[in-house]
Protein backbone atom coordinates (compact mmCIF):
# COMPACT_ATOMS: atom_id res chain seq x y z
CA UNK A 1 0.00 0.00 0.00
CA UNK A 2 1.29 3.47 -0.79
CA UNK A 3 1.67 5.55 2.37
CA UNK A 4 0.80 9.21 1.99
CA UNK A 5 0.20 12.23 4.16
CA UNK A 6 -3.41 12.37 5.29
CA UNK A 7 -5.42 15.46 6.20
CA UNK A 8 -8.21 15.61 8.76
CA UNK A 9 -11.50 16.31 6.99
CA UNK A 10 -12.33 19.42 9.02
CA UNK A 11 -8.85 20.82 8.55
CA UNK A 12 -8.95 20.09 4.85
CA UNK A 13 -12.28 21.88 4.52
CA UNK A 14 -10.94 24.92 6.35
CA UNK A 15 -7.86 25.03 4.14
CA UNK A 16 -9.98 24.78 1.01
CA UNK A 17 -12.22 27.68 1.99
CA UNK A 18 -9.68 29.94 3.62
CA UNK A 19 -8.64 33.23 2.03
CA UNK A 20 -5.90 33.94 4.55
CA UNK A 21 -2.25 33.97 3.58
CA UNK A 22 -0.14 34.01 6.71
CA UNK A 23 3.47 33.86 5.71
CA UNK A 24 6.35 34.47 8.12
CA UNK A 25 9.56 36.20 7.20
CA UNK A 26 12.75 36.68 9.17
CA UNK A 27 14.08 40.25 9.10
CA UNK A 28 17.53 40.57 10.70
CA UNK A 29 18.46 43.88 12.26
CA UNK A 30 15.13 44.83 13.79
CA UNK A 31 11.50 45.22 12.86
CA UNK A 32 10.13 47.07 9.89
CA UNK A 33 8.26 50.29 10.77
CA UNK A 34 4.82 48.93 9.92
CA UNK A 35 5.47 45.87 12.06
CA UNK A 36 6.51 48.09 14.97
CA UNK A 37 3.09 49.73 14.90
CA UNK A 38 1.35 46.38 14.88
CA UNK A 39 3.35 45.12 17.85
CA UNK A 40 2.66 48.37 19.70
CA UNK A 41 -1.06 47.65 19.42
CA UNK A 42 -0.40 44.34 21.16
CA UNK A 43 1.76 45.96 23.85
CA UNK A 44 4.87 44.16 22.61
CA UNK A 45 8.18 46.01 22.40
CA UNK A 46 10.98 43.79 21.05
CA UNK A 47 13.31 46.81 20.58
CA UNK A 48 15.62 45.78 17.81
CA UNK A 49 15.59 42.04 18.45
CA UNK A 50 15.57 39.93 15.29
CA UNK A 51 12.02 38.64 15.10
CA UNK A 52 9.58 36.59 13.09
CA UNK A 53 7.05 38.71 11.24
CA UNK A 54 4.50 38.17 8.52
CA UNK A 55 3.81 39.48 5.04
CA UNK A 56 5.99 42.21 3.48
CA UNK A 57 7.10 45.76 4.22
CA UNK A 58 3.69 47.05 3.22
CA UNK A 59 1.44 44.37 4.69
CA UNK A 60 -1.76 46.31 4.03
CA UNK A 61 -1.24 46.45 0.28
CA UNK A 62 0.00 42.85 0.30
CA UNK A 63 -3.05 41.70 2.21
CA UNK A 64 -5.37 43.60 -0.10
CA UNK A 65 -4.07 41.53 -3.01
CA UNK A 66 -5.75 38.53 -1.41
CA UNK A 67 -8.88 40.20 -0.07
CA UNK A 68 -7.83 39.84 3.56
CA UNK A 69 -9.88 42.13 5.80
CA UNK A 70 -8.36 41.42 9.21
CA UNK A 71 -6.27 43.95 11.13
CA UNK A 72 -2.52 43.75 11.09
CA UNK A 73 -2.46 43.40 14.87
CA UNK A 74 -4.78 40.39 14.65
CA UNK A 75 -2.55 38.78 12.02
CA UNK A 76 0.55 39.35 14.13
CA UNK A 77 -1.23 37.80 17.11
CA UNK A 78 -2.18 34.71 15.13
CA UNK A 79 1.33 34.50 13.74
CA UNK A 80 2.76 34.45 17.27
CA UNK A 81 0.27 31.81 18.41
CA UNK A 82 1.22 29.58 15.50
CA UNK A 83 4.92 30.11 16.22
CA UNK A 84 4.43 29.10 19.85
CA UNK A 85 2.47 25.99 18.85
CA UNK A 86 5.31 24.96 16.53
CA UNK A 87 7.80 25.42 19.35
CA UNK A 88 5.68 23.13 21.52
CA UNK A 89 6.07 20.23 19.08
CA UNK A 90 8.32 17.33 20.02
CA UNK A 91 11.90 17.86 18.83
CA UNK A 92 12.90 16.04 15.65
CA UNK A 93 16.07 15.96 13.61
CA UNK A 94 17.49 14.04 10.68
CA UNK A 95 19.05 11.71 13.25
CA UNK A 96 15.54 10.34 13.78
CA UNK A 97 15.39 9.06 10.20
CA UNK A 98 15.62 5.25 10.36
CA UNK A 99 18.21 3.30 8.44
CA UNK A 100 17.49 3.53 4.69
CA UNK A 101 19.97 0.93 3.53
CA UNK A 102 18.59 -1.06 0.61
CA UNK A 103 15.92 1.53 -0.20
CA UNK A 104 15.74 3.69 -3.33
CA UNK A 105 14.41 7.26 -3.29
CA UNK A 106 13.70 9.73 -6.07
CA UNK A 107 13.83 13.43 -5.18
CA UNK A 108 12.75 16.08 -7.67
CA UNK A 109 14.50 19.44 -7.60
CA UNK A 110 17.42 17.75 -5.84
CA UNK A 111 20.04 20.28 -6.90
CA UNK A 112 19.15 22.97 -4.34
CA UNK A 113 17.12 23.94 -1.27
CA UNK A 114 14.87 21.34 0.34
CA UNK A 115 15.53 18.89 -2.45
CA UNK A 116 19.29 18.95 -1.94
CA UNK A 117 19.05 18.68 1.85
CA UNK A 118 16.53 15.85 1.55
CA UNK A 119 18.98 14.07 -0.73
CA UNK A 120 21.83 14.58 1.74
CA UNK A 121 19.73 13.34 4.67
CA UNK A 122 18.61 10.20 2.84
CA UNK A 123 22.11 9.49 1.54
CA UNK A 124 23.54 9.78 5.05
CA UNK A 125 21.07 7.13 6.20
CA UNK A 126 22.15 4.74 3.46
CA UNK A 127 19.51 5.24 0.76
CA UNK A 128 20.22 5.12 -2.92
CA UNK A 129 19.03 8.52 -4.14
CA UNK A 130 18.01 9.38 -7.69
CA UNK A 131 18.39 13.14 -8.07
CA UNK A 132 15.87 14.41 -10.61
CA UNK A 133 16.99 17.84 -11.85
CA UNK A 134 16.27 20.15 -14.77
CA UNK A 135 19.60 21.98 -15.11
CA UNK A 136 22.49 19.58 -15.92
CA UNK A 137 25.22 21.96 -14.72
CA UNK A 138 23.59 22.63 -11.35
CA UNK A 139 22.73 18.95 -11.04
CA UNK A 140 26.38 18.02 -11.51
CA UNK A 141 27.47 20.48 -8.83
CA UNK A 142 24.85 19.11 -6.44
CA UNK A 143 25.91 15.52 -7.08
CA UNK A 144 29.52 16.46 -6.37
CA UNK A 145 28.46 18.07 -3.08
CA UNK A 146 26.53 14.96 -2.06
CA UNK A 147 29.39 12.59 -2.80
CA UNK A 148 31.85 14.91 -1.03
CA UNK A 149 29.75 15.40 2.12
CA UNK A 150 28.62 11.79 2.24
CA UNK A 151 31.56 9.57 1.28
CA UNK A 152 30.35 6.40 -0.35
CA UNK A 153 26.93 7.89 -1.07
CA UNK A 154 24.85 6.10 -3.67
CA UNK A 155 23.50 9.00 -5.71
CA UNK A 156 22.88 9.47 -9.40
CA UNK A 157 21.25 11.99 -11.70
CA UNK A 158 18.00 11.80 -13.63
CA UNK A 159 17.19 14.48 -16.21
CA UNK A 160 13.75 15.94 -15.48
CA UNK A 161 11.97 19.08 -16.61
CA UNK A 162 8.51 19.13 -15.02
CA UNK A 163 7.42 21.82 -17.46
CA UNK A 164 7.58 19.25 -20.27
CA UNK A 165 5.47 16.10 -20.25
CA UNK A 166 7.87 14.53 -22.76
CA UNK A 167 10.65 15.05 -20.22
CA UNK A 168 8.45 13.63 -17.45
CA UNK A 169 7.79 10.49 -19.51
CA UNK A 170 11.49 10.15 -20.31
CA UNK A 171 12.45 10.54 -16.63
CA UNK A 172 9.89 7.95 -15.53
CA UNK A 173 11.25 5.56 -18.15
CA UNK A 174 14.81 6.15 -16.90
CA UNK A 175 13.81 5.47 -13.30
CA UNK A 176 11.86 2.34 -14.22
CA UNK A 177 14.88 1.11 -16.14
CA UNK A 178 17.25 1.64 -13.23
CA UNK A 179 15.23 0.09 -10.42
CA UNK A 180 12.53 -2.53 -10.11
CA UNK A 181 11.15 -0.93 -6.94
CA UNK A 182 10.97 2.68 -5.79
CA UNK A 183 10.58 3.06 -2.03
CA UNK A 184 10.29 6.84 -1.73
CA UNK A 185 9.15 9.54 -4.15
CA UNK A 186 9.61 13.13 -3.00
CA UNK A 187 7.72 15.53 -5.29
CA UNK A 188 9.61 18.66 -4.28
CA UNK A 189 10.60 20.74 -7.30
CA UNK A 190 8.62 23.83 -8.20
CA UNK A 191 8.49 27.47 -9.21
CA UNK A 192 7.05 30.29 -7.12
CA UNK A 193 5.26 33.54 -7.94
CA UNK A 194 6.79 34.00 -11.38
CA UNK A 195 5.49 36.18 -14.24
CA UNK A 196 2.97 34.36 -16.39
CA UNK A 197 4.52 31.76 -18.66
CA UNK A 198 3.52 28.48 -20.26
CA UNK A 199 4.94 24.98 -20.13
CA UNK A 200 6.00 23.17 -23.26
CA UNK A 201 2.49 21.69 -23.38
CA UNK A 202 0.69 25.02 -23.04
CA UNK A 203 -0.21 24.88 -19.34
CA UNK A 204 0.17 27.84 -16.99
CA UNK A 205 3.71 27.41 -15.69
CA UNK A 206 3.11 27.25 -11.93
CA UNK A 207 0.20 24.79 -12.10
CA UNK A 208 1.95 22.86 -14.86
CA UNK A 209 5.25 22.52 -13.02
CA UNK A 210 4.19 22.30 -9.39
CA UNK A 211 1.16 20.08 -9.84
CA UNK A 212 0.59 18.62 -13.30
CA UNK A 213 4.20 17.58 -13.83
CA UNK A 214 4.34 15.82 -10.48
CA UNK A 215 0.88 14.32 -11.00
CA UNK A 216 2.08 12.76 -14.26
CA UNK A 217 5.40 11.63 -12.79
CA UNK A 218 3.75 9.96 -9.80
CA UNK A 219 1.23 8.19 -12.02
CA UNK A 220 3.91 6.89 -14.36
CA UNK A 221 5.98 5.63 -11.42
CA UNK A 222 3.13 3.81 -9.67
CA UNK A 223 4.22 0.38 -10.99
CA UNK A 224 7.70 0.66 -9.43
CA UNK A 225 6.29 2.29 -6.30
CA UNK A 226 3.83 -0.54 -5.78
CA UNK A 227 6.63 -3.05 -6.32
CA UNK A 228 8.29 -1.77 -3.12
CA UNK A 229 7.31 -3.38 0.21
CA UNK A 230 6.37 -0.09 1.89
CA UNK A 231 6.37 2.78 -0.60
CA UNK A 232 5.86 6.39 0.35
CA UNK A 233 4.95 9.45 -1.73
CA UNK A 234 5.69 12.89 -0.30
CA UNK A 235 4.50 16.09 -1.95
CA UNK A 236 5.99 19.36 -0.73
CA UNK A 237 3.27 22.00 -0.44
CA UNK A 238 3.21 25.44 1.21
CA UNK A 239 1.18 27.70 3.47
CA UNK A 240 0.28 29.45 0.23
CA UNK A 241 -2.38 26.78 -0.30
CA UNK A 242 -4.49 28.91 2.04
CA UNK A 243 -4.94 31.55 -0.66
CA UNK A 244 -5.47 28.90 -3.31
CA UNK A 245 -8.69 28.38 -5.18
CA UNK A 246 -9.06 25.96 -8.07
CA UNK A 247 -10.31 28.28 -10.77
CA UNK A 248 -12.26 25.83 -12.89
CA UNK A 249 -13.56 28.67 -15.05
CA UNK A 250 -10.00 29.87 -15.76
CA UNK A 251 -7.71 27.05 -14.73
CA UNK A 252 -4.76 28.28 -16.80
CA UNK A 253 -5.22 31.91 -15.74
CA UNK A 254 -5.81 33.08 -19.30
CA UNK A 255 -8.47 35.63 -18.36
CA UNK A 256 -6.49 37.12 -15.50
CA UNK A 257 -3.22 36.28 -13.81
CA UNK A 258 -1.83 36.99 -10.37
CA UNK A 259 1.53 35.41 -9.65
CA UNK A 260 0.67 34.68 -6.00
CA UNK A 261 -2.88 33.50 -6.60
CA UNK A 262 -1.59 31.17 -9.34
CA UNK A 263 1.05 29.85 -6.95
CA UNK A 264 -1.60 29.33 -4.27
CA UNK A 265 -3.75 27.40 -6.73
CA UNK A 266 -0.82 25.09 -7.54
CA UNK A 267 -0.10 24.46 -3.85
CA UNK A 268 -3.76 23.73 -3.12
CA UNK A 269 -3.71 21.34 -6.07
CA UNK A 270 -0.77 19.55 -4.40
CA UNK A 271 -2.85 18.94 -1.27
CA UNK A 272 -5.92 17.85 -3.21
CA UNK A 273 -3.78 15.45 -5.23
CA UNK A 274 -2.26 13.87 -2.14
CA UNK A 275 -5.63 13.57 -0.44
CA UNK A 276 -7.11 11.76 -3.41
CA UNK A 277 -4.02 9.57 -3.86
CA UNK A 278 -4.24 8.59 -0.22
CA UNK A 279 -7.92 7.75 -0.68
CA UNK A 280 -7.31 5.63 -3.75
CA UNK A 281 -4.23 3.92 -2.38
CA UNK A 282 -6.06 2.70 0.71
CA UNK A 283 -6.46 -0.90 -0.35
CA UNK A 284 -7.25 -0.11 -4.00
CA UNK A 285 -3.80 0.14 -5.55
CA UNK A 286 -2.16 -2.84 -3.82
Amino acid sequence: MVQTITIDESVFDRYRKSTDFIQQYIFPGGLLPSADKAFDKLGIHPDGVTTTWLRTADSRSFASCFGVRRSQAAMVSECMERRDSVRAMAPWSVNDIPDQTGRTALVTGANSGLGLHTTLALARRGARVLMACRNPAKAGEALERVTTEVPGASAELVQLDLASLDSVRSAAKQVSGRTTALDVLVDNAGVMAIPRAQTADGFEMQLGTNHLGHFALTGLLLPVLLAAPSPRVVVVSSDAHKIGRIRFDDLMCEKSYGRWSAYGQSKLANLLFMRELDHRADGKLV
